[in-house]
């Protein structure tokens, strides 16, 4: 707010340092969104899908448009554990094609709108101290593969953990795929004690807390594209 009171549209907008290493800063919330308090139970899985918040998901051509990232960049095997790094190689617990996406003057739209995605769900739902998008994002490429041990899956896991995971606070994912493209491939989150099996609706976002199991199943025909990411926050638990 300014010395007059009113509300300023500028503050926190601005794209972090570029590169791997730098970090961005969630911005104030912007569109208003409607969720249930959850002051007095534990936060759990939330979808922003069409019934709901369709305002903060991503459209069918801004996915395509994250796809396209993978034009330019060679990929590799996403990993298990290993931090922020590409971690162990083990298909049989993890098969996908990995691209990184940095912060840069093309990629800043992304982590704006993830940025004003995050404010919202913190505000309305999680209510965790966070300090921001910390690293690069991953975009994700499942594939049915019915020539190899292994199609594209992810077995069960929790993105927190020791290291830098430690303070990994919320787990996104948003469906860039159209369904009709493919089989298989859904996410389930473990929510309290009950599966959930999240909406496939493109451009649909889906938050959880980082120490919330969950697995994606295995591609049973096509292929699906998602982007991954994780909001860290300072201290672990807050």
């Amino acid at each position: 707010y300014n010395d007059q009171g009113q509300r300023r549209t500028d503050v926190d907008q601005q794209a972090a340092p570029q590169g791997r290493e730098g970090k961005y800063r969630l911005p104030l919330l912007g569109a208003p969104v409607m969720l249930q308090s959850m002051d007095e139970t534990f936060p759990g899985y939330l979808p922003f899908i069409k019934e709901n918040q369709p305002h903060l998901m991503f459209t069918p051509e801004e996915c395509q448009k994250i796809i396209d990232i993978s034009k330019n960049q060679y990929s590799d095997d996403a990993g298990i554990g290993g931090g922020e790094g590409r971690g162990a190689i083990e298909k049989k617990i993890r098969d996908a094609d990995l691209y990184g996406v940095h912060l840069n003057r093309e990629t800043a739209w992304i982590f704006d709108k993830l940025g004003n995605i995050v404010s919202a769900a913190n505000t309305h739902h999680f209510d965790y101290d966070l300090a921001g998008i910390t690293h690069s994002l991953q975009l994700l490429h499942y594939r049915h593969k019915p020539d190899e041990e292994t199609s594209g899956h992810y077995n069960w896991h929790i993105d927190s953990g020791p290291g830098q995971s430690a303070m990994r606070k919320i787990s996104m994912s948003v469906q860039l795929s159209d369904p009709k493209y493919y089989e298989g491939g859904e996410l389930e989150v473990f929510d309290h004690g009950g599966p959930i099996v999240a909406a496939k609706e493109q451009g649909s976002v889906h938050l959880f807390p980082s120490y919330m199991p969950h697995k994606v199943h295995p591609m049973t025909g096509g292929e699906r594209w998602s982007l991954v990411i994780w909001v860290h926050g300072y201290k672990r638990f807050r």
